[in-house]
């Protein structure tokens, strides 16, 4: 009985969620969008991205932490600079990954 509960609520769960986003789809697709509003919408993806982002640089046990000992701020400086240089994310996250390795390794914070 138990296992039927937990394959029902996956079923609904999805049906669900498909109706979320199909339901709109449909409505939204004979009507075209303006575009100073595909312009905004744009910018939508970038803006959510970056506030993750810095919460997480600068957020350390649910306080701000701008201070010199701040490890993950240290890591963001040079991959902002491969990241505007290069425009490419694999090589933004590697940086942004041994650049925390670096760090830790030979303890400089």
């Amino acid at each position: 009985m138990e296992q039927n509960l937990i394959l029902y609520t996956i079923f609904g769960m999805s049906l669900i969620t498909l109706l979320i986003k199909v339901i709109p789809a449909m409505l939204v697709s004979n009507y075209k969008i303006p575009e100073y509003i595909n312009k905004i919408l744009e910018f939508v993806p970038l803006a959510v991205l970056s506030s993750m982002v810095v919460q997480f640089i600068i957020i350390e046990d649910g306080k701000i932490n701008l201070s010199f000992t701040n490890e993950f701020l240290w890591a963001s400086v040079p991959t902002l600079f491969v990241t505007i240089f290069f425009k490419s994310l694999f090589i933004t996250i590697i940086v942004g990954l041994l650049s925390i390795i670096f760090i830790r390794y030979f303890g400089i914070f």
